[in-house]
Parts: C-alpha cells; sequence; structure tokens
C-alpha cells in the first residue's frame, strides 16, 4: 500500500524544502517535536523531527518486511516454525533471566523495543518442515543455475530463537525462528518482521 503525499521541512517557521513522498508500507508513527526545525507530512497532519523521520526510513528497509536473509525472513532465518509448548517455557524462562538482570543492573537495558532469545532446538515436526523449505529452495536454485547457500546446514546443526516485546516481557505470536547459526549477543537480526536483539543463548545472557 503508499500513501501519497508530501513533506514539507521547515526551519525557523519557514519552509525550506518541499518533495513528494510516497511510504511503500503502513506505518504508525509517533509524533516527535524538533525545534527549530521539523518535517510535516501534509496529507496526514503528521510531524516528524529529523531524526524521527531518518529512524523511520531505516525501519521501512530493515524492519517493514522480511526480505532479506536466504529465505525472505530476516538474516539468519531459515523457517519459521510453530512454537511447542516446552520451547515456549524454556524461552520464557531465559526472557525472564534476562528482565531480571536488567531490572537488577545486571544487563544493559535493550535498545529496541524487541529482543531475541535461543530456546530448545528445533523437534521432529520443525525439522521436517525445514527439510520440506529446504527442498523447494534448493530445486527453486538448481533451475537458476545456482547451488544451495551453506546456511542450509543438517538439522542437527539447527537452534531455534523466539522474539519477546521488552516491555510487556511476553512472546510476540507463537513462532520459533529456526536458524542454522546463533546471532552475537547484543546483535540486532531482523525475524519476519521484527527487528530485535539478540539477548541470551543457551549458555549466557548478554551483559
Amino acid at each position: 500500500m503508499e500513501i501519497p503525499g508530501e513533506i514539507r521541512i521547515f526551519c525557523a517557521g519557514s519552509i525550506v524544502h518541499t518533495s513528494p513522498a510516497r511510504l511503500p508500507c503502513p506505518m504508525n508513527p509517533t509524533a516527535y517535536f524538533l525545534k527549530p526545525c521539523r518535517a510535516v507530512f501534509s496529507s496526514t497532519n503528521i510531524q516528524f523531527s529529523i531524526a524521527g523521520l531518518l529512524t523511520g526510513l531505516a525501519l521501512l528497509f530493515t524492519g517493514c518486511a522480511g526480505l532479506t536473509g536466504p529465505n525472505g525472513l530476516g538474516q539468519f532465518v531459515l523457517v519459521v516454525c510453530k512454537l511447542a509448548p516446552d520451547q515456549k517455557v524454556a524461552a520464557q524462562n531465559r526472557a525472564n533471566q534476562y528482565f531480571s538482570q536488567v531490572a537488577s543492573g545486571k544487563s544493559a537495558r535493550p535498545l529496541h523495543r524487541y529482543v531475541a532469545v535461543q530456546t530448545l532446538d528445533p523437534n521432529p515436526k520443525q525439522r521436517m518442515k525445514y527439510l520440506q523449505t529446504k527442498a523447494t529452495v534448493q530445486k527453486k536454485a538448481e533451475s537458476s543455475g545456482k547451488s544451495l547457500g551453506p546456511e542450509w546446514a543438517e538439522p542437527s546443526q539447527l537452534h531455534c530463537i523466539v522474539v519477546f516485546d521488552a516491555v510487556t516481557h511476553d512472546s510476540v505470536g507463537t513462532d520459533c525462528y529456526v536458524v542454522s547459526s546463533l546471532p552475537r549477543l547484543g546483535e540486532v537480526s531482523t525475524y519476519d518482521t521484527f527487528p530485535a536483539e539478540f539477548v541470551a543463548n543457551s549458555k549466557e545472557v548478554v551483559q
């Protein structure tokens, strides 16, 4: 969906720049106020600070749609599976450990709204879905004269990641994101449409 309109840049009460703007996906921006300069998106009468505008544009490329990575689901994500009950419990325990350390000052507060933690590795049903997806991707690659990327590892090398809301401390949705390599602690990656900081693996929590 595109929202037509224009962006006007104001400095000291005068318009210094006007340009057409088309937003390629729905947004839910918060109004920012920055003096002496501000930008106004005229069709919706929403005011953005210059910093807020740049942040929004960055999110359009990194967080608005999960079009990155080997399967278009994020930098590390190979396939998305429904979260099993034992994986949900393990992920919540690990997230609670991280949030407790943040509350006690042992870990720094996250810089993003979402955080990600490692949970139990894929179960047999999830591995089967992975193998089916891998076969489809391999067939498509071969039809284009390409080979399958090294990230499509053997099922025994797979891990699962769950995304949490840093405000509510609840998991975001009911999915686990299957990866063949874990991000570094503190690394921000996209999981489907959620840019999240990886804060806990099976051995340690980010400090």
